[in-house]
């Protein structure tokens, strides 16, 4: 099992079945709203002196979310797409197995909880601090999705979200459409590969969505996968 996966698999375990602490100790909630720009949060979660793991959040208007992992010193983040809803005033992104995550909002920003929605007792608390959003294009990631291509538009779909993102004109995306044209064995979604991306503002669409995943390189393509 690979490291990156052994680690997540740790968080997961931590967030379930971690203990809580007492009513009197919680810091005050505050009502959670998403601003129309969308939102940054990121923070790091320490498992030893030599192991630890950054996570970063965006939140999107119209409830897609991308979740960013990073373990240790990785020079690029994995990333992974899904669906945020919020529930009494508590943040719920669902994105699958590996991409499912609870928090609240603090004074300090988002406290991830465990998967009852509890507090988290750790030496130091796991904290996702709001980052500008102006940033959002700094953020290189590593993602598998499945890319379409139709009336000269290009669309990244994901198994855990009925939301698609547009793909912006790059040298990348032109490699990505080569492949899907002479690929037969598609999912019905599109042809599923692995990309190096970033998310860009994209003010410019007629869409109301104002996002695009500008690609940096296709990695590689997967013939015949389909959403489990």
């Amino acid at each position: 099992m690979k490291k990156f996966d052994i680690l997540l698999l740790s968080i997961l375990v931590l967030l379930s079945f971690s203990c809580v602490n007492s009513p009197s100790n919680q810091e005050t909630e505050e009502d959670f709203k998403v601003d129309a720009a969308g939102m940054i949060f990121e923070g790091k979660i320490v498992f030893s002196k030599t192991e630890s793991m950054a996570t970063t959040v965006f939140l999107l208007p119209d409830s897609l979310f991308f979740i960013l992992k990073k373990v240790n010193n990785d020079s690029i983040w994995e990333a992974n797409a899904g669906v945020w809803r919020i529930a009494k005033d508590q943040l719920l992104l669902d994105g699958g197995n590996e991409s499912r995550l609870v928090a609240r909002k603090t004074a300090e920003g988002l406290e991830v909880l465990n998967n009852a929605g509890e507090p988290v007792i750790k030496d130091e608390k796991f904290i996702l601090k709001q980052q500008p959003i102006n940033t959002l294009a700094d953020y290189q990631f590593r993602l598998t999705a499945a890319y379409s291509y139709f009336a000269d538009a290009a669309l990244m779909h994901f198994c855990t979200s009925p939301k698609a993102v547009p793909v912006l004109i790059t040298k990348a995306n032109i490699d990505a459409e080569r492949a899907f044209l002479n690929t037969e064995k598609k999912s019905e979604k599109g042809l599923f590969m692995e990309v190096s991306a970033r998310l860009q503002h994209n003010p410019e669409t007629e869409s109301p969505f104002k996002f695009g995943l500008e690609l940096e390189a296709v990695e590689r393509g997967f013939e015949g996968m389909e959403c489990l």
